[in-house]
């Protein structure tokens, strides 16, 4: 139940913040155009995605996906392509999920530099897969946001894993054994 509480505040959180950001960077009007935003938007989905796996957080990459195209759809006026590119990038966001028990064991054992490896080849992949996105979605986006989007993408979780690992690592990993798991609930 507490997993689901933390699904739902992190999938509120990031629609509510892809609506505000876009407000705000749009001159106080309420236009869905900018892509930039909404890629900013996912930054709790993939911290969630680090803290808890592929499996469980891919629905909430599905739904935000959706709620997102649905979202421009309808402010935009754009078609069941806007929708599918948009449910694509949720989708596709869980591939950080993929990483999460390399992220949990090398980020236990305090391994920098395998955790930076991780991070910045499931972020990579998905930078891909939104460059590719590009040729398929309504709208024009630049390659510059999609860079920039890669880079920030991947230094947030870094910054976070350094600073404060435990918002990545929960006490009950289920990615760490019962003797690394023993180690951090008696910390």
């Amino acid at each position: 139940m507490k997993k689901i509480k933390e699904y739902i505040l992190v999938l509120t959180l990031s629609l509510v913040l892809a609506c505000v950001l876009t407000f705000i960077l749009s001159n106080s009007r309420f236009v869905f155009l900018n892509l930039n935003t909404i890629l900013l938007s996912t930054f709790p989905i993939i911290i969630l995605f680090y803290r808890h796996g592929f499996y469980p957080a891919f629905l909430v990459g599905a739904i935000y996906g959706i709620g997102v195209g649905i979202i421009v759809m309808l402010f935009d006026k754009g078609n069941m392509l806007t929708v599918a590119a948009y449910s694509i990038l949720g989708i596709s966001l869980s591939i950080n999920g993929l990483f999460a028990k390399n992220i949990h064991k090398t980020l236990n054992n305090r391994r920098m530099n395998s955790v930076w490896l991780n991070v910045i080849t499931a972020n990579g992949i998905i930078t891909l897969i939104i460059f590719g996105l590009t040729f398929f979605h309504v709208h024009t986006i630049n390659v510059i946001s999609v860079v920039y989007y890669g880079l920030t993408s991947s230094m947030v979780p870094m910054v976070i894993a350094y600073q404060k690992p435990e918002w990545i690592l929960t006490k009950r990993s289920p990615f760490l054994s019962r003797k690394e798991r023993s180690k951090l609930l008696n910390d």
